[in-house]
């Protein structure tokens, strides 16, 4: 029985084409989520960005390259799974990723046991081992203010539309006026230069 190795860095499909020279038969899962609640749960954390407006770009570069993956490799190769499906139908798309995968689908994998993540990465991965739960998916409307949720709209609306997530706000919605782009990079500058490194250090030592 061959021997499957999974590795969830969200940085691979950036790295695709290095990666399939090291390992051809490698196959890619391509993770599409709502851009608004993937804000949501990154703005809280000391990685990555620190403000809604460069939450919503930085949602798009790394969707790009997934999209720009899927269009390069075969069929065989890469398969687009979107999170709400999981939450809201995980066995069905489960066994429609492992029958992707050539591997066996078992009713364990929907209870999500057995999985332990590092000491120091336990508050961002609270979720790990808990069962899918659907309520999740549209947290991120009470997770973020109105206003958040317009600037994010005003910046990735069409990829949002594109993708088949329906905006709130839609054609109207405002990007960030001066005075919040002031205030964001005031965020930038006390977060990036002071608390994240701060929370880092935190965290390796926990």
């Amino acid at each position: 029985e061959a021997t499957v190795w999974v590795d969830h860095t969200p940085n691979n499909l950036e790295r695709g084409r290095a990666l399939l020279s090291v390992f051809p038969e490698a196959r890619f899962v391509h993770i599409v989520r709502d851009g608004r609640a993937v804000a949501a749960s990154v703005l809280p954390l000391d990685w990555g960005p620190n403000t809604i407006r460069e939450a919503a770009t930085w949602w798009a570069s790394k969707l790009a390259f997934g999209l720009a993956a899927e269009s390069h490799l075969a069929s065989d190769q890469i398969i687009r799974v979107r999170y709400e499906d999981l939450l809201h139908h995980p066995e069905r798309e489960l066994e429609r990723l492992c029958e992707a995968l050539d591997m066996p689908f078992e009713e364990r994998m929907i209870d999500a046991t057995g999985f332990q993540a590092p000491s120091y990465t336990t508050t961002q991965h609270e979720l790990v081992g808990q069962l899918p739960n659907a309520s999740r998916a549209d947290r991120w409307r009470t997770q973020l203010s109105d206003r958040d949720i317009e600037i994010f709209e005003a910046r990735a609306q069409d990829l949002l539309v594109y993708l088949g997530y329906e905006p709130v706000v839609g054609g109207t919605a405002r990007d960030a006026t001066r005075g919040e782009l002031w205030r964001f990079a005031l965020i930038n500058l006390v977060r990036k230069g002071i608390l994240n490194k701060l929370r880092k250090r935190r965290r390796r030592k926990a």
